[in-house]
């Protein structure tokens, strides 16, 4: 990926133009653009390691014991993605605390007659909750990924080697993964 540091300065550079414009158009295209940088970067990975991803896969099918090195691979294929984004994300604490407030604020809304005007602040305050629920969920798939990951490997099965081996072809054939 030789134009690695252009992909990074050019996103750097339309988040900006984001930011400038501040518009739900604006915001879209950014998110076009980093699900696109995102799919570039997958791709440069799955390229690099092609050939030892290959020889994993190979080794899946077979009987062969597994090196801690080939676990270390099959990790990066399988949960690289989920790995490092649990390892980098630092606003968990933040939505936790922003999701106390909102609800903390929501159970104030009790009368049973309320007004137009408090239904409509009600609702805001779900829609801001339901967007720090999504964080957290997100946030929470991704680790229990990981999880799942590390407890399975421990043993594999026949069928885990299977199931591995299909996943690994599937990866390579692809264009994304």
């Amino acid at each position: 990926m030789g134009q690695f540091k252009d992909l990074v300065t050019g996103l750097y550079k339309d988040y900006e133009v984001t930011i400038a414009k501040d518009s739900e158009e604006a915001y879209i295209r950014l998110s076009q653009l980093v699900d696109a940088t995102t799919d570039s970067l997958r791709e440069y990975t799955q390229d690099v390691n092609a050939k030892e991803i290959k020889h994993l896969a190979q080794k899946l099918k077979g009987s062969d014991s597994l090196s801690r090195q080939d676990i270390d691979l099959l990790r990066l294929c399988i949960i690289g993605d989920a790995e490092s984004y649990v390892n980098v994300e630092n606003s968990v604490p933040e939505w936790k605390n922003e999701l106390q407030r909102v609800m903390t604020q929501v159970s104030g809304y009790t009368t049973e007659d309320p007004k137009v005007s408090d239904v409509l602040r009600l609702q805001a305050l779900l829609r801001d909750a339901d967007r720090v629920i999504d964080d957290l969920c997100f946030y929470a798939a991704q680790k229990d990924r990981v999880q799942k990951f590390e407890a399975a490997v421990q043993n594999l099965t026949p069928d885990d080697r299977a199931l591995l081996f299909g996943l690994l072809n599937t990866k390579l054939e692809s264009k994304y993964y």
